[in-house]
């Protein structure tokens, strides 16, 4: 009876810890792959002196099929790919070319999938992008609005006060800039602002 009331006891001690850890685990594995996406995408983009696009994609595990999705919503997932309009066999068809879609045979660069329940949302910016990132051959994202660097921010968030900074802001800055900040939303997940 003793050992199990002292099992109990460590159990209800380490139980919020392991909460913890679990959570923190979930915010910083996506939120540090998107990082890593944004960063192979502009290095990729200067490399191949060809566009580069980093994109919401609701299939991004669909591997030769994975596609962007260019409506309002939350990230489940994202890819990132040369928009150079290939056709897999090294022909460039030149209506599919800097279309910001991911035609048949452009190189996929990276995919990933964020499982519920961490939801990733964009700022307006990034949104009105048609919840895309397009990194021009010289590294740098522009708004196609005005033609100005974008800069935005994409929420990786979890809806709980463990931890209580529930957010990790993926943001780029200036057009070519990307860093991670942590975020105290106080347990909701609300659309991140441009900037902070």
């Amino acid at each position: 009876m003793i050992t199990i009331t002292v099992a109990a006891v460590l159990l209800m001690i380490a139980f919020p810890s392991f909460k913890l850890m679990n959570n923190i685990s979930r915010l910083t594995t996506p939120a540090n792959e998107l990082v890593a996406t944004m960063q192979v995408a502009r290095i990729e983009a200067v490399r191949r002196n060809a566009r580069t696009v980093v994109c919401r994609s609701d299939n991004a595990d669909a591997g030769a099929a994975a596609s962007c999705v260019t409506t309002a919503g939350n990230w489940t997932g994202w890819i990132a790919f040369v928009d150079n309009g290939d056709d897999g066999t090294g022909t460039i068809v030149a209506a599919n070319a800097r279309n910001g879609v991911r035609d048949a045979g452009e190189t996929l660069i990276r995919a990933t999938t964020v499982n519920a329940p961490v939801l990733v949302t964009p700022s307006a910016a990034i949104a009105a992008e048609s919840n895309r990132i397009v990194f021009r051959a010289d590294g740098m994202s522009h708004a196609a609005a005005n033609n100005a660097p974008l800069s935005g921010i994409v929420s990786v968030c979890l809806a709980d006060t463990t931890p209580a900074e529930n957010a990790r802001e993926v943001t780029l800055s200036a057009g070519s800039r990307v860093s991670i900040h942590r975020f105290a939303g106080g347990g909701a997940c609300a659309t991140p602002p441009d900037s902070r």
